[in-house]
């Protein structure tokens, strides 16, 4: 089914004939999960399209109802035309039903609206009993790799904004939005689909199970990347094949410019592109162990790297 017939599809089933938005932030959380669940998500879809902004007024009617378990979509200033944001329910990050509902018909065609460069994928996670700043502090090694991920999103200034391991993490508008009792990961770029979405969702439950069976280093997600056998591993090179030693290497820069060792800022990240050798980005030359981490070629990835300029075809 192509996407018009899709959307005329949906337009008669619709509940209602018109409706409107909520407005942006206005509506109390809605809870899909017991409040014992120990990891909770959430998750913002920021959309620039007509026919999905249509859609959620006629599945959503006028504020008093939500769209298809429990979603709702938002009025966000930040947007140009035909833009909303998708707002999900608190759900267990462990548990199988958020893949289930991403899938919803509903669902499933507004998350394949379309995106522009405005629009990011903010994912949210918690902990029972847990503050924000603890929560932080358990995933902050890999942090690097996600910067490593989404490059583009990461500047000095604007919606998510670089920050290293001495600024204040509670602006709303850095990559990494530490509140009282949660974490805004804002580095995330636009969700162009439930499959791109589901695969973010399991990174992060890779990255919550890692940081909960013992304090972890940077070094010891630095392992985990290169080793071909871990969870970590396996499930980026899902994304990316050629492309997985260059982001292998831009998390090992990305862990020099968040500590701030070296000569390097982020800032000087952001303008040198020249210190990956050539033959990383066409997978001319082997950075991936062949079969264990004592195999690699550790000299080539402890080079200092940089920023790089364009983001991969497919993309995390």
């Amino acid at each position: 089914m192509t996407r018009a017939e899709a959307f005329a599809e949906l337009k008669a089933d619709a509940p209602h004939a018109q409706g409107s938005l909520y407005s942006y932030h206005s509506g109390p959380s809605i809870w899909e999960c017991r409040p014992t669940t120990l990891w909770r998500l959430g998750i913002e879809a920021e959309k620039e399209d007509y026919d999905g902004l249509n859609i959620c007024e006629k599945y959503q009617g006028y504020e008093n109802l939500f769209l298809p378990h429990s979603w709702r979509a938002e009025r966000d200033g930040s947007l140009h035309h035909g833009g909303f944001e998708l707002v999900s329910p608190i759900y267990d990050l462990f548990s199988p039903e958020v893949h289930n509902h991403i899938y919803n018909p509903v669902l499933g065609f507004l998350l394949n609206s379309k995106t522009s460069v405005r629009c990011g994928g903010h994912m949210t996670i918690s902990k029972r009993h847990t503050s924000g700043l603890e929560v932080f502090t358990a995933i902050e090694p890999f942090v690097p790799l996600l910067y490593a991920l989404f490059p583009k999103r990461a500047k000095v200034r604007g919606y998510a904004a670089f920050v290293d391991k001495d600024m204040e993490k509670n602006n709303k508008y850095c990559a990494f939005h530490i509140m009282s009792d949660k974490v805004e990961l804002r580095l995330f770029s636009g969700i162009k689909s439930p499959k791109q979405l589901s695969w973010r969702i399991n990174l992060l439950r890779i990255i919550a199970l890692e940081s909960s069976k013992s304090p972890i280093t940077a070094d010891r997600v630095y392992e985990m990347l290169l080793d071909q056998t871990s969870n970590l591993h396996r499930h980026l090179a899902q994304v990316y094949t050629k492309k997985l030693g260059e982001k292998i290497m831009l998390a090992h820069a990305y862990t020099k410019a968040y500590k701030k060792e070296g000569v390097f800022t982020f800032t000087e990240y952001s303008k040198i592109k020249a210190k990956v050798p050539k033959g990383v980005f066409d997978g001319r030359v082997p950075v991936l162990p062949a079969k264990s981490v004592s195999n690699s070629n550790k000299q080539q990835l402890s080079l200092d790297v940089c920023d790089y300029i364009e983001e991969s075809p497919r993309e995390a």
